[in-house]
């Protein structure tokens, strides 16, 4: 079981300090996994310090961080909580919690039940997706909740190992979510992020753990995504789907976020090694 208590809360701190960049959504600013040149420090400290420590429940979500906030979605069974963390000194100045009753599959019940999201900031706006398919719009600055779509009845569980684990992407001003299971299939969505309606939709198989990305090739955004036995690219404006490959798992375990280098998308399976596509 992963709790987020002082580990997570320290290393935030830390990055904050000596890198002057919110980390904003799911692997950062490019969604890559990469900090700029400019933010690295000229020396590193021989050693780190605790500076302080909350404890926020259990899950596997990665904290964000914007304004000199951390913001966490957690999870105390039978609900998930999301907190603004003051990166100064650790004081909890927001938190909000809702129900969020989840079982999981019988293969998986030694790990914690989520949440598995990442949640994503945009503006003055937090947005967080559940392990039951909650999404949720939250104001920054004072927790309070501005809307919320539910998607719950799009998740079975009795095939999938984990839930939800997508994180919600930011394509062209509006906000990506991907949701659905083995059972129901998957959807691909573009919402307005001010209303929580729904711009455009994709459907197909059902999601894959993995989470969106965009890349950049000639003609435009897409939007690059695992399912649990393909990659899809999908037009960032229309929601049109452009082409597929077939990249099956005997699990549906495509859990690994791809990379786009500029020039080739780079995939990775759990089994099927790692694979370049141009």
């Amino acid at each position: 079981m992963s709790r987020f208590a002082c580990g997570f809360a320290f290393l935030f701190l830390a990055t904050t300090t000596v890198c002057a960049q919110d980390w904003t959504q799911w692997r950062g600013p490019a969604r890559d996994g990469s900090v700029s040149v400019k933010n690295t420090p000229s020396a590193w400290p021989e050693a780190l310090q605790r500076s302080w420590r909350v404890e926020i429940g259990e899950g596997y979500s990665s904290p964000v961080v914007a304004g000199g906030r951390a913001f966490v979605h957690g999870r105390r069974d039978p609900e998930e909580i999301v907190a603004s963390v003051n990166l100064a000194d650790g004081k909890i100045l927001w938190q909000q919690k809702y129900q969020a009753d989840f079982k999981k599959n019988q293969y998986a019940v030694q790990m914690a039940k989520g949440p598995n999201s990442t949640p994503l900031v945009m503006g003055d706006r937090l947005f967080t997706l559940g392990v039951t398919g909650i999404l949720n719009a939250w104001d920054t600055a004072t927790g309070k909740l501005l809307w919320t779509r539910d998607f719950s009845k799009t998740i079975d569980t009795s095939k999938m190992f984990c839930g939800t684990a997508s994180s919600p992407l930011l394509v062209n001003g509006r906000l990506v979510v991907q949701v659905g299971s083995d059972i129901h299939g998957g959807q691909t969505l573009a919402l307005n992020p001010k209303t929580g309606e729904t711009e455009w939709e994709w459907r197909g198989l059902g999601p894959g753990y993995a989470s969106p990305m965009v890349i950049e090739p000639a003609g435009g955004p897409q939007i690059v995504t695992m399912t649990q036995g393909s990659i899809v690219g999908i037009d960032g404006k229309t929601g049109k789907e452009l082409w597929s490959v077939p990249f099956p798992d005997e699990w549906h375990e495509n859990i690994t976020t791809p990379l786009w280098t500029g020039a080739h998308l780079i995939v990775s399976g759990t089994r099927q090694g790692t694979h370049a596509f141009h």
